[in-house]
């Protein structure tokens, strides 16, 4: 089992995803967990804020987007799909919206048969690494839980993925706009004595079959991949 997790967008340490990751270059890139914004919006955001697959391209991907609401109630046909993948990549967004995708799309099934076998690196960062805990409790202080798109069961399903044996607080002490809610959630796991890891915006966890490595944000090289446009313009104009 190979996983890349990281606490906002790649972190700071992209060497080591691509050490986990080794000749391979193939990525799915799934962006469900922001299923409910509409589609202008999410290209205006990715235009003006933020472009993920511009810089997996940077790194050397080939990106591929893989929208699991294209195999609701098709798992075979994902499964057989994902098979040329060397990375598949969940981002941030809604953790309850990524579960019913993963749910109906069979993806959940399909990514703990991949890690058990290790058929590729899985890397995901806020809602795609929360959702690999035992249990989603908690995450709605921060997620709305009934946040739903066309195509999207109801039901709200309350068990994580159970891949990690304990909850991962993101954006726990950074300059990101829900940081004051995920001190609740962090707050929520410390009174239940629930175990849970709090992670900054540049922290990444490494699992490697038994091993799990915790890499902080100091210890990595700073990540643009980690700023928006305007603060990257912003640091340009700046330097002498």
């Amino acid at each position: 089992m190979r996983l890349y997790l990281s606490s906002y967008r790649l972190g700071n340490h992209t060497d080591q995803l691509m050490r986990l990751v080794g000749s391979g270059r193939n990525l799915a890139l799934i962006e469900n967990s922001i299923d409910d914004i509409p589609m202008p919006d999410r290209e205006a955001r990715r235009t003006n804020t933020y472009d993920i697959k511009a810089n997996l391209e940077e790194l050397g991907f080939n990106v591929t987007n893989l929208d699991l609401r294209q195999y609701f109630g098709k798992p075979r046909q994902l499964e057989e799909d994902i098979q040329a993948q060397d990375v598949v990549m969940c981002t941030g967004g809604n953790v309850f919206l990524l579960r019913r995708a993963m749910k109906q799309s069979g993806f959940d099934k399909i990514l703990k048969d991949s890690l058990e076998n290790d058929l590729f690196v899985y890397s995901g960062w806020s809602a795609g690494m929360c959702v690999l805990a035992p249990s989603l409790k908690g995450l709605e202080l921060c997620d709305p839980p009934n946040t739903l798109a066309e195509g999207y069961d109801s039901e709200i399903i309350w068990d994580g993925l159970n891949i990690i044996d304990k909850a991962l607080v993101p954006h726990y002490h950074s300059d990101h706009h829900e940081a004051s809610l995920v001190e609740k959630i962090a707050k929520y796991y410390e009174v239940r004595d629930i175990r849970h890891t709090t992670m900054r915006d540049g922290d990444v966890i490494i699992v490697e079959d038994d091993k799990t490595s915790f890499l902080s944000l100091e210890e990595g090289k700073p990540s643009r991949f980690n700023l928006d446009k305007k603060t990257i313009q912003r640091m340009i104009n700046q330097t002498p």
